[in-house]
């Protein structure tokens, strides 16, 4: 699969817009403080996993029907509530969407798009969802934490890259469309409250 740079950067745009509008960047964070933000979303996705937190048959069913009808969005924002959000699609999502973030933090822009086969993640369907996710977590430590954001920002190009790549290589071997779910997950985060969940970041 390949992702071009034009759909990073408008992912980009909206992950870090929707981040501001929701009170998570009123305080200036350390390059530690975000990546350790995205290890906690691969946290999430191996929890989820852990449970066998994935959709089914009829979950799609359900998402298609709510898709088709809701015109206002307040069906679609239940939905998702109550059947998609922690499960294992809506987590890797989250891994992407913290990227996305990282990246509109650090002010980097997408000139190259990337592709699943530049991906670490390889033979994804011979190993267990905790090995893919131990691959794409030493990606995220393997940054240098001692500059600052704007030092590193064209590392930061190639990390994101790297990131992606294998979360989506991940996804793929699993069967799950990451670009639907990505948006999904979007949507979803624009309709959420201010600081949700009670969470101080």
């Amino acid at each position: 699969m390949k992702i071009e740079a034009k759909q990073i950067n408008e992912w980009v745009k909206k992950a870090y817009d929707n981040a501001v509008k929701h009170g998570w960047h009123e305080e200036e964070k350390s390059n530690a403080h975000w990546l350790m933000m995205v290890c906690t979303e691969v946290a999430e996705a191996v929890q989820a996993d852990r449970k066998g937190n994935y959709m089914d048959d009829l979950d799609k069913e359900g998402l298609k029907t709510v898709l088709a009808n809701d015109h206002g969005g307040s069906l679609f924002n239940k939905y998702y509530s109550d059947t998609i959000e922690g499960k294992v699609e809506s987590e890797l999502a989250d891994i992407c969407i913290r990227v996305f973030d990282l990246m509109g933090v650090c002010g980097v822009v997408a000139k190259d798009g990337f592709s699943t086969f530049d991906s670490e993640v390889k033979c994804a369907k011979q190993h267990s969802f905790t090995e893919d996710a131990m691959v794409v977590t030493r990606i995220i430590v393997s940054c240098n934490l001692n500059s600052s954001i704007s030092v590193k920002a064209e590392m930061f190009c190639v990390l994101y890259t790297s990131i992606l790549s294998s979360v989506f290589e991940w996804a793929e071997a699993l069967g799950i469309d990451l670009v639907q779910h990505i948006n999904l997950k979007m949507r979803y985060n624009e309709s959420r409250e201010y600081h949700h969940g009670n969470k101080l970041y």
